[in-house]
């Protein structure tokens, strides 16, 4: 009985998952969410998830490629989008 409660437990704790840079400050979040859905097209968003993938910013790099998906998924350039949406 114990080793299911902590296999549960380990389980459980496996299955979560951390959250991204949840140190961003909102106005920032913000700027980064307000950037991502003005730039205008596909290669200008690719050079943006280039400069988030320098700075090593995690939540940049989730929004740009989300993003991109959406934008490639439009265009009907599904093998891109399904690379951009992993």
């Amino acid at each position: 009985m114990r080793l299911l409660i902590c296999l549960g437990i380990l389980s459980l704790f496996a299955c979560t998952s951390p959250l991204v840079q949840s140190d961003l400050p909102d106005e920032t979040r913000k700027m980064i969410d307000s950037t991502v859905r003005v730039t205008p097209g596909i290669d200008s968003l690719s050079i943006l998830l280039d400069h988030f993938e320098a700075e090593g910013n995690k939540y940049g790099m989730m929004c740009a490629s989300k993003a991109l998906g959406k934008r490639y998924r439009d265009a009907a350039k599904f093998n891109e989008a399904v690379i951009y949406h992993r």
